[in-house]
């Protein structure tokens, strides 16, 4: 099952290209060979006009905003094709696109900062401008976003970017990865397309972008520094759990690593729903143990997101000095794919020593399931998670195959009503996207005993990243929550995915101080205690944030 909402949280080179690997054929007939031959043997950064003109006229063609398409969608091709108009210097038609794909952002606060690096970039050609007027509209656009929404968009500003050396190097990871993706009619036919699309992005990033990369951090801190400090969101509660111990689930594919949880691993349970032996895939490099590797792992994200840690040294010194360094990278990279049940768990499990965790590890059944087979997955699941007395479940992943939308409608439909006592904590997903748009399962269904949970940043505000509008009823915090990384290091986690771990959390530390709550009521708990946002506000719908610490005292303050 696909579950690409996982990787939004990436470094936004990363991001980029694995969208380009994961992008789906649709029947869309790939680049001519002679496109690609002609940028083939050219450093990103050096490729000639005329060489990447049919390679450029060909990915303006596939990148068609058809206003027949979901908002997302529409989104994603107004954001590539206005990046295109850039490298191929039509700034008037780069400013269309970015117009149009501001108009489709639901989030008021954010839309300023949508795509505003393309913005100045096609503002520049229009202008000639020079390198002092570069730093001065640099600042100027920077400091007119809305405080502090654009908080997190000017940190991120602030990270050196990857330099042309890197950028082919991530252009080879490309290469390397295309060829071992997983074979099927489906993704051999999308090869050419995944290639070609991330030489494109690579393109731009090195040709465009990275020129001004330096002025656009240094305006980013400047803006920075002029702000007044921000102080984390007030609403969190650290630690104050009952005194009732309490069963959760918390289902991923991947599984989890139960080293990294500690103490709570020794009263864990694994539901294994596709068979195997281990409450998580557990990869190995050889003549490497298991700590090492994922601190090496740790190292190559801390690379990609461009962060300067230890860990990311010590990686980057690894893979120079192996002979195997890009197999090393590839083996690490593919490793990264299983630390989100972990984090995932870290978050809903912190500061609650006497919760025991259930991992449920794998798929309900197979692509190609029969009514009746998926009827069976049903009951077989339900009476596993009865009988270990689970009392919240959290899904932290989407599902975005449509084939299959047919088999988990019934599957989470069934669920959701033979377990009425367990409160089902899911992930928005993190689009950027109406969530009622986009046809996820189970986000779209609606059922007493189902929560859907959107993000927010540090600082309470609806984050840029996450889906929205119904049917989401709650909103907690998507950033910078602590966890742990497999092999028990100390991480930070985010995302949908994270918030719907923190709104788990939350219902298991009502739990802990009143266990005979039903899943209904301990729903209504957390929509009573969260804020209220007005229409218009920060969206055109009324939405609701978590606020765990009035949620907690409301609950105390009613014997």
């Amino acid at each position: 099952m696909d579950r690409s909402g996982q990787w939004r949280r990436r470094g936004a080179v990363l991001l980029a290209l694995l969208a380009a690997l994961g992008t789906q054929a649709q029947g869309i007939a790939g680049p001519p060979p002679e496109a690609m031959e002609a940028v083939r043997g050219h450093e990103f950064a050096d490729v000639p006009a005329a060489a990447l003109a049919p390679l450029l006229a060909w990915g303006q063609a596939f990148y068609r905003d058809d206003p027949a398409d979901p908002p997302a969608q529409r989104a994603h091709a107004l954001h590539a094709l206005a990046q295109l108009a850039v490298l191929a210097e039509q700034p008037e038609e780069a400013l269309r696109h970015i117009a149009a794909a501001r108009a489709l952002q639901g989030k008021a606060l954010h839309r300023p900062a949508r795509l505003v690096t393309e913005e100045l970039l096609a503002r520049a050609q229009l202008g000639g401008w020079s390198e002092g007027r570069w730093r001065r509209e640099a600042q100027r656009s920077l400091a007119a976003l809305p405080w502090p929404a654009s908080e997190p968009m000017l940190r991120d500003l602030q990270k050196p970017r990857p330099d042309t050396e890197v950028l082919s190097g991530l252009g080879a990871l490309g290469r390397t990865l295309k060829d071992r993706w997983p074979a099927d009619p489906q993704a051999e036919q999308a090869q050419p397309l995944r290639l070609a699309l991330s030489r494109l992005y690579l393109i731009y990033q090195a040709q465009r972008a990275q020129p001004h990369r330096a002025t656009l951090a240094e305006a980013a801190r400047q803006v920075l520094r002029a702000r007044p400090p921000l102080v984390e969101d007030g609403r969190r509660v650290t630690r104050s759990p009952g005194r009732t111990p309490v069963r959760i689930a918390i289902w991923e594919p991947l599984g989890a690593d139960l080293v990294a949880l500690g103490r709570q691993a020794r009263s864990a349970s694994c539901i294994r729903l596709s068979g195997g032996n281990a409450c998580a895939a557990d990869p190995r490099v050889a003549g490497m143990d298991r700590r090492r590797m994922w601190w090496l792992a740790r190292g190559l994200i801390d690379q990609i997101e461009q962060l300067d840690t230890p860990a990311a040294r010590d990686t980057e010194a690894e893979i120079r000095k192996r002979a195997d360094g890009t197999e090393l990278t590839l083996q690490l990279f593919a490793a990264t794919r299983l630390t989100h049940g972990t984090q995932v768990a870290g978050v809903a499990l912190r500061g609650l020593p006497g919760v025991q965790p259930v991992i449920v590890h794998g798929d309900p059944f197979e692509p190609g399931a029969t009514p009746a087979q998926v009827q069976a997955a049903v009951q077989r699941l339900a009476g596993q998670l009865r009988a270990q007395k689970v009392r919240v479940a959290n899904l932290s992943w989407v599902e975005e195959r449509a084939d299959l939308q047919d088999e988990l409608r019934l599957f989470f439909t069934e669920l959701l009503q033979a377990l009425p006592e367990v409160l089902f904590v899911v992930a928005a997903g993190n689009a950027d996207a109406p969530l009622a748009s986009m046809g996820l399962l189970p986000q779209t269904l609606r059922a007493p005993n189902l929560l859907v949970v959107g993000a927010t940043d540090t600082q309470g505000l609806i984050a840029d990243f996450s889906n929205y509008g119904a049917p989401i009823e709650l909103y907690a915090q998507g950033e910078k929550l602590d966890t742990m990384w497999p092999g028990g290091l100390p991480s930070q986690f985010g995302g949908t995915s994270g918030a719907a771990a923190e709104a788990t959390r939350l219902a298991t530390l009502l739990l802990t101080h009143r266990p005979q709550l039903k899943a209904t009521e301990l729903k209504q708990r957390l929509l009573d205690g969260a804020d209220s946002v007005p229409a218009g506000a920060q969206m055109a719908e009324a939405a609701r944030i978590a606020h765990p610490r009035r949620t907690l005292q409301l609950l105390l303050a009613k014997r």
